[in-house]
């Protein structure tokens, strides 16, 4: 998380800067930026404690911010309406579910519930993220952010700021991208968690020379049924084991009990829950990898794990456009990684490969859509 500070010259923080004015009559205070946010391996396992790798990319959320001397929020971006409401004014209503409304009480009504005190502020905001790549995490993460600055004298961590974000999207759209993906923008580079031994991010060296193609079809493809569906799948594996998590049922269990499992709960069950038991160990690999220095093993297991979680999301509205990116990707990328990363489909590529594959996604999809990032420390 980046604090821009008054000082410092830029076209877009002056931008912000008067728009900030035009809207709210008066200076802004604090310039706030947030890098967003790609998950690698393991998002469908989060619930049942597996374990997953995710990075900060440089394609940003900047946040001009000033405190209130009252109890509103305003939060505006240009070209869209003011969003205004109370700090006393945090429940979650139906109308406003998959809003950024939402969002923003979520993250307020995270905090007023575990006992913090804050006034109100105002917000003007520009994004440089695809919506269906890691926004909302974004936005929640820098939230969160701004309110330790103004009210909590920054006692806040990189976790805490994650935990919150986490909170906000589960409030406003009843599922969320990883908790990892929220550490890896609340602190930079790239992390590894284990949720089954606790929420403790441990940094990983990322691959040298390479960057990221991002593909938006959020407006072609919408994921979130598919998710549902998943989550759903495997909360009905570990039941059967009279379990909550997969990750509290041995391998060997699962593996023994298959053939009445899914006479029991069923085929789809039993490749979602398949699927936490593979991923975990993936992740696994891929974080030895990184270690290791060894690009070449890691993309393989971002690759994999792309592969299977668009194979059990496939019954998506707009699949065939991802799987035709992916697709491409397999066959352009001979030294990197594709996969989807909510309705955004991400490439990690070196300099060489990237701009061919850039080229590509740009003659199929417009030029609009697609977008090109760097990682982020």
């Amino acid at each position: 998380m980046r604090n821009y500070g008054i000082s410092e010259e830029s076209a877009r923080r002056e931008r912000l800067l008067s728009l900030f004015y035009q809207r709210f009559g008066r200076k802004s205070s604090l310039l706030l930026s947030s890098p967003g946010g790609a998950e690698l391996i393991g998002g469908l396992t989060e619930d049942h404690f597996g374990k997953g790798i995710c990075t900060a990319i440089s394609r940003d959320l900047l946040f001009c911010a000033d405190k209130r001397p009252d109890d509103r929020v305003e939060i505006g971006a240009e070209g869209t309406p003011l969003l205004s409401f109370s700090v006393y004014d945090l429940e979650n209503r139906e109308r406003e579910r998959g809003k950024l409304v939402s969002l923003a009480r979520g993250v307020l009504r995270y905090f007023r519930d575990r006992g913090f005190s804050f006034g109100g502020f105002s917000v003007f905001f520009h994004s440089e993220l695809p919506q269906g790549a890691s926004f909302p995490a974004a936005f929640s993460v820098i939230l969160s952010k701004l309110l330790d600055i103004l009210y909590f004298g920054g006692k806040l961590s990189a976790v805490d700021c994650a935990a919150a974000g986490t909170y906000a999207e589960r409030f406003a759209f009843s599922q969320s991208d990883a908790f990892s993906e929220h550490v890896a923008i609340a602190s930079g580079g790239c992390v590894y968690i284990d949720f089954a031994s606790g929420r403790e991010a441990l940094p990983l060296p990322f691959p040298k020379g390479y960057g990221f193609v991002l593909t938006d079809l959020s407006d072609l493809f919408e994921p979130v049924q598919g998710l549902i569906s998943v989550k759903k799948e495997m909360s009905a594996a570990a039941a059967y084991f009279n379990r909550r998590l997969l990750s509290e049922v041995p391998f060997a269990e699962f593996e023994e009990q298959l053939p009445r499992f899914r006479r029991t709960v069923g085929d789809r069950a039993a490749l979602c829950a398949l699927h936490f038991y593979e991923d975990s160990r993936r992740a696994d690999r891929a974080a030895a990898a990184l270690k290791d220095g060894d690009p070449a093993r890691f993309f393989r297991c971002v690759n994999e794990c792309g592969e299977r979680e668009r194979e059990l999301l496939g019954d998506c509205r707009g699949e065939d456009a991802a799987a035709l990116s992916m697709r491409l990707g397999g066959l352009l990328l001979k030294r990197g990684a594709t996969r989807l990363n909510g309705s955004t489909v991400l490439a990690i590529a070196d300099e060489e490969e990237r701009t061919p594959y850039l080229r590509e996604m740009i003659r199929l999809f417009g030029r609009d859509r697609v977008k090109i990032a760097e990682y982020k420390e």
